[in-house]
């Protein structure tokens, strides 16, 4: 079968230990927004080891995906300082592309939104 290669492996659903910066969250209120756009106005904001995943529908010409990812991030904390916490809104801009030299299928993320200066600063 097609699909055999993604079954969820041992390695898979374990959680690596945290190091370095490492951040724990728990999201609420998580919304996805996709647009389809021209993959030829989409690769012009990548960098040219990437190429836009696309999907085409009803035999229309194959598009790009761009998505816009908002969430409540609920006692962000960094794993080193478990008891400074805070919580704040969170906006992501990402799309769907493929990495050239690994074949991987990765998200690029254009920029992050966080709903206030003080949820940066609370660290």
């Amino acid at each position: 079968m097609l699909l055999d290669h993604l079954r969820f492996t041992p390695t898979l659903l374990s959680k690596p230990a945290p190091r370095g910066l490492a951040a724990e969250t728990t999201l609420l209120h998580f919304v996805i927004v996709t647009y389809m756009v021209d993959p030829s106005v989409l690769r012009a904001h990548l960098h040219p080891r990437f190429e836009p995943d696309c999907i085409g529908i009803d035999g229309a010409a194959p598009q790009g995906l761009v998505s816009v990812v908002t969430f409540l991030d609920r006692d962000f904390r960094f794993v080193v300082c478990p008891c400074f916490k805070s919580s704040f809104g969170q906006t992501n801009y990402r799309s769907y592309v493929t990495d050239t030299v690994t074949g991987e299928h990765v998200a690029w993320f254009f920029g992050t939104c966080l709903d206030s200066l003080s949820s940066v600063s609370g660290f």
